[in-house]
């Protein structure tokens, strides 16, 4: 690499001395009309760009001499005129040189800034993502999958799944509002509360009542949660819903999608005490659980008749029999629909479904 970098510094060099006697040989042919003094400025701001300062001077000063020595109107006029035109020009040249020097250090500073905030977000996407990785279930009688995908390098879209033992398993879904890095750093906090509250987990209507005290009292006023937290067990589905999306279940035997919500439940850090209590339904062998954020509702597939169209989309996959991951990359690819590469809102979909756990493999 440094050889590499002298020969590059070598070769820019013998470029700017052609460049110079270049012009200076033009110059020498065209005199002052038209005045060619503004070409000299190329060879020097390029010794500036790869130099640096100092350099940048010395190669003005060559300049003025150049254009001294060459110039059919150097013996028209008077020494004092010629010197003061020569010290005029090399002023002009001196103070692009300088204003060009301070202009790089400027555009590599923030470089380098811009630089340090690439590396400082793509940690923390790792980080934040990190968070929401989930190890799967070990349960024989359930599936389940995920997706999370971040407007910008991080958000305010959140889940976790984790077993609670071989027969029962917690999951939530949540959107901080806002997005960005302010998001992001309360869904490291609220991730951290989801993960103690787990380790002495006393049933749904405990662990968000105290999941909503501690949302309360760190969260601005002006900010809040919507969340969904649940527990799959054998043969149930238990479930609180804090003013998020409606759970999606599909209901096999009866071959229809229902909408689960909590009755007069808010978003989480509002008021200083939860008043949703949990509810439960019955999960049957596939039965299918469908958990979005709002990126997915409002998306340009889905806004305008959200609910409806995304339980259709759920009922083609369940009278298909699809597996949760069929159903989490299906929905997203739907999400997608209309945005190109660009999406207007964090994404973030779960999965769960039931199974015969006697023929699992």
């Amino acid at each position: 690499m440094v050889v590499e970098s002298v020969q590059m510094k070598t070769l820019v060099g013998v470029v700017v001395a052609i460049a110079i006697a270049l012009v200076g040989y033009v110059d020498s042919i065209v005199g002052l009309v038209p005045d060619l003094t503004l070409l000299y400025l190329l060879p020097i701001l390029a010794v500036v760009y790869v130099f640096g300062l100092w350099p940048g001077l010395a190669t003005a000063g060559v300049a003025v001499v150049v254009e001294i020595l060459v110039s059919p109107s150097v013996s028209t006029v008077s020494l004092p005129r010629g010197l003061v035109n020569a010290f005029l020009h090399f002023l002009v040249f001196a103070l692009v040189v300088v204003g060009g020097d301070r202009l790089l250090h400027q555009l590599r500073a923030v470089r380098r800034l811009q630089e340090l905030r690439a590396t400082d977000m793509r940690l923390a996407s790792e980080v934040q993502q990190g968070l929401a990785q989930s190890g799967g279930t070990s349960r024989q009688d359930i599936e389940m999958a995920s997706r999370l995908r971040f407007m910008h390098e991080v958000g305010g879209d959140y889940f976790h799944f984790q077993d609670l033992g071989d027969t029962r398993s917690f999951f939530c879904i949540a959107d901080i509002s806002g997005s960005g890095m302010t998001a992001a750093l309360f869904t490291s906090l609220l991730d951290q509360a989801v993960r103690e509250e787990l380790n002495r987990f006393r049933g749904l209507d405990a662990l968000m009542a105290r999941l909503n005290a501690r949302i309360h009292e760190v969260v601005p006023t002006n900010m809040f949660v919507t969340m969904c937290c649940g527990v799959v067990g054998a043969n149930d589905l238990s479930w609180i819903n804090a003013g998020h999306e409606p759970l999606f279940l599909w209901r096999d035997k009866e071959s229809r999608v229902d909408a689960l919500l909590t009755e007069g439940a808010i978003p989480l850090g509002i008021l200083a005490d939860f008043p949703g209590r949990e509810s439960t339904t019955p999960f049957a062998v596939r039965d299918l659980l469908l958990l979005v954020t709002d990126g997915v509702t409002e998306s340009p597939r889905f806004i305008g008749d959200a609910f409806p169209r995304l339980a259709g989309v759920l009922a083609d996959f369940g009278r298909e029999g699809a597996g949760p991951d069929v159903v989490v990359d299906g929905v997203y690819r739907e999400t997608l629909m209309g945005q190109a590469d660009e999406i207007r809102d964090d994404i973030a979909i779960l999965a769960i479904s039931a199974r015969d756990s006697t023929t699992a493999v």
